[in-house]
């Protein structure tokens, strides 16, 4: 590395007596022409953006005026959006102009506006992640228009699975971003997050309820609403529908308002806003939706502002405040259900109950200043943030560096050090396992930044300038044995001082050097600071060896104790920690598999939810691209990976051969799970490669395999009081093919179990369409076959479906 630096240096001052020109005024001319070059850069930029805008509203003016000319301009606003995704500008332009197409625009035609929602989804869903408030939550809006317009025309359209995918995503977009800070950054308090950006979350409660009273059924209730009943929604769709599903559609809408609309009243503070518009949209659902009503009224019926805490964020006053008006809200609320016959039979004693209480608690109020008496009900919540946030450092100290509590806090000045290791290592590792990973990592990216800071701006101790700029100005050229004289004490002196961030070890003494002293006046320049061989060079990051290569084996025996002890705990269900009693692992048993890898971390579960966790790993987490390598361009990875999902699926497949009458839902949730899977991923693939997946044959490896296996398994053990059974397993598995059918017809030619196999054809051939051709033909060669019983039977219902 010195060899570099005196090379570079060597380079630098033979160019430097070459040059003809003076060094200084070189220096000079050349940040003039910087400087001007970056201001002009600066300023085309502008211009360049301010004659994209001017075009654009030059464009929309004349489609205005042209409506033959809107659906092309409209086109190339949104082609802007997709192919030049760092504009801005002009995509908050373009916003508005979607705005007003959609919204603010009556006289275009409702075809016209059905196919500008479709062409619009790829571009909304692009803008879901621009940074603009005003912007956003005009977006959130036309995507309220935009969602009921595409899902009317694909509930209208058999085959428009692209469109419906594109919606989705659009969805899904909008939906995970009400539980964020978006599109702020979050910050280190989960609080504050809470109570900041309320505008935006409303509309993005407005698009949840549009979501929702989309794709849910409605039933109304009394007298129909004007505008409001006759809206599209799942009613409307053909049951037989082969992209929306009305039970997924319906469980999705009530997941999305129990765990997120809902979400508010489970709060500890309370957010009227929020609150106030939840209730407002939910008079729609109690008119409407009466399969969301029980969840609903739930809620409302526990919440009490008088448990709730006081935000760090609100006054008293405010706290108070909040308190009234929600409680108001939410006896106009429960009196408006209860006067329109809205709240079923078992809500309404407790309604009626709570709805007394708060009529007599506002009357109470409004008998009072509530600003001038004391309420000793009201507590605060305690605060979780951070006090001292700061990125900057003021200090070069540790103290200074790790400091989040408040600068006066005196636990400051309690001396850590002088607790023995083996009490201080335990008090570390429980703090670090107790915090939450959020606040974990938001503190330690403050530190982080604090010692950036510190690094780029070097200061000595109880100082502010930094020591390159003070060196440069006061820093007297003194001899080699006066600097020396002098650094001694101020090293004592240090010494009895707080550490400095940057630990110096004892330096060796050593021969001065010319080229030496060069370099560190060369480095000096650089990190400022008086440079020596202890100097620690930021560039020159250490990173860690890459973790060692575990055998196949070994990975095979761990992942078959972690399948083991899946299925152990099986068929438990532990509801409470306290149920469970786990013995804490020892530091060296944590670091050794053996120990490890059985022990729970988990202390609560439902009954199956370790069984979801197997098949989830083996149909998502052990993916390959080609099952069975049918032409054998799978990596040694791929087939290891494959290998060791297909020990998780046989040891699947012997737990519920133990108990198949017990374990057939285990079974057919495994299944689905791998068709679900597989077509989702094929699909996935198709659409990379550019190919349109309506036209393509999406093969399902994985399931016809282990679906043939459960179905050998299960033909093998059935009894012939078994028939519901075997009927609820043909009829709840997502596809047969004939390789299934035909084991079927293996059940026919059994003189004891063949009442199940013929029940189970006739129950295809009547509510599974897609294989009565092969039920039938199979009928056909049963009624041909040497087998006298088995020939009279399948040609007995074969007549009986000719006369049909």
């Amino acid at each position: 590395m010195r060899q570099r630096k005196r090379e570079k240096k060597k380079f630098t001052t033979e160019k430097q007596t070459k040059s003809s020109r003076p060094t200084q005024p070189l220096n000079n001319h050349y940040s003039i022409k910087v400087t001007l070059f970056d201001r002009t850069m600066a300023t085309s930029q502008t211009t360049f953006s301010d004659e994209n805008i001017a075009r654009l509203k030059k464009m929309t003016d004349v489609a205005k005026t042209n409506p033959q000319q809107y659906s092309r301009t409209l086109t190339d606003l949104l082609a802007i959006v997709i192919t030049q995704p760092n504009e801005v500008e002009q995509h908050k332009w373009i916003v508005g102009f979607l705005y007003d197409t959609f919204i603010n625009n009556d006289s275009i035609d409702i075809r016209d506006k059905n196919q500008y929602a479709i062409e619009s989804l790829d571009a909304l869903t692009a803008l879901t992640n621009i940074r603009d408030i005003t912007t956003f939550r005009k977006v959130i809006d036309i995507s309220c228009i935009v969602f009921r317009l595409v899902f009317q025309y694909v509930a209208q359209n058999n085959n428009a699975v692209q469109i419906w995918s594109k919606l989705i995503e659009l969805k899904n977009k909008l939906v995970n971003k009400y539980v964020t800070t978006f599109p702020l950054d979050p910050s280190d308090n989960l609080e504050y997050d809470q109570v900041r950006n309320i505008p935006t979350k409303l509309e993005l409660l407005k698009f949840l309820m549009v979501v929702i009273d989309t794709t849910t059924r409605t039933d109304v209730i009394g007298a129909p609403i004007r505008n409001v009943s006759n809206q599209f929604c799942l009613n409307n769709v053909s049951p037989s529908h082969s992209v929306i599903k009305y039970k997924q559609m319906e469980n999705e809408a009530q997941q999305i308002f129990q765990g997120l609309v809902l979400k508010v009243f489970d709060s500890d503070i309370i957010n009227p806003p929020l609150i106030t518009a939840t209730i407002n949209h939910c008079v729609v659902i109690m008119k409407k939706k009466p399969q969301l009503v029980k969840m609903l009224l739930t809620k409302i019926n526990k919440y009490d502002t008088m448990e709730k805490l006081r935000s760090n964020y609100q006054s008293v006053e405010q706290f108070k405040l909040a308190r009234k008006y929600v409680d108001r809200n939410i006896r106009i609320f429960i009196q408006h259900c209860l006067k329109q016959k809205l709240v079923p039979t078992e809500f309404q004693n407790p309604l009626n109950i709570q709805a007394n209480a708060l009529t007599d608690r506002g009357a109470d109020i409004r008998k009072k200043n509530i600003f001038a008496i004391d309420d000793p009900s009201i507590k605060k919540k305690k605060f979780e943030g951070f006090y001292y946030t700061s990125k900057r450092l003021k200090e070069p100290t540790y103290s200074n560096l790790y400091t989040l509590n408040a600068l006066d806090d005196q636990i400051n000045k309690y001396d850590v050090s002088d607790i023995r290791p083996n009490l201080l290592i335990p008090l570390i590792t429980n703090a670090l396992q107790r915090a939450s990973v959020t606040r974990l990592s938001k503190g330690l990216e403050i530190i982080s930044d604090r010692f950036k800071y510190a690094i780029e701006n070097p200061v000595q101790i109880g100082t502010d300038e930094p020591a390159a700029k003070r060196r440069k100005t006061d820093r007297p050229q003194q001899s080699q044995s006066q600097s020396q004289s002098q650094s001694q004490p101020s090293q004592q002196q240090r010494s009895k001082q707080e550490p400095s961030i940057v630990k110096t070890e004892p330096r060796v003494k050593q021969e001065p050097n010319e080229d030496d002293d060069d370099i560190d006046n060369e480095d000096e320049l650089k990190y400022g600071g008086e440079v020596g061989d202890d100097f620690f060079n930021p560039d020159e990051i250490f990173v860690l060896p890459p973790p060692t290569d575990v055998a196949f084996s070994e990975r095979k025996s761990n992942l078959k104790v972690i399948i083991n002890n899946f299925l152990s705990l099986a068929n438990k269900s532990i509801g409470n920690k306290e149920d469970l009693e786990v013995p804490e692992l020892s530091a060296e048993e944590r670091h050794n598999l053996k120990f490890a890898l059985p022990h729970i971390a988990m202390k609560a579960w439902k009954k199956g939810s370790w069984i979801l966790l197997l098949t989830r790993l083996a149909s998502r987490g052990m993916r390959i691209r080609h099952y069975d390598n049918p032409n054998g361009t799978n990596s040694p990875d791929e087939i290891n990976k494959q290998e060791m999902a297909d020990m998780i699926r046989e040891e699947i497949m012997k737990y519920c051969s133990a108990s198949i009458h017990s374990r057939i839902d285990i079974i057919i949730e495994w299944l689905n799970e791998e068709w679900y899977s597989e077509r989702v991923f094929q699909q996935s693939e198709l659409l990379k490669q550019g190919k349109n997946i309506d036209k393509e044959t999406i093969v399902t490896p994985i399931y016809d395999k282990w679906c043939a296996k459960v179905f050998d398994a299960i033909i093998n053990y059935i009894e012939p009081s078994g028939i519901k059974l075997f009927i609820r397993l043909v009829s709840d598995l997502p596809d047969l093919n004939d390789n299934v059918i035909g084991k079927i017809k293996s059940l026919c030619f059994d003189p004891v179990k063949s009442n199940i196999g013929f029940m189970a054809l006739q129950f295809l051939i009547m509510y599974r369409p897609p294989v009565k051709d092969s039920c039938i033909r199979v009928l056909r060669e049963l009624a041909e076959s040497d087998q006298e019983d088995t020939k009279a039977e399948a040609s007995k219902r074969l007549a009986k479906l000719e006369k049909k």
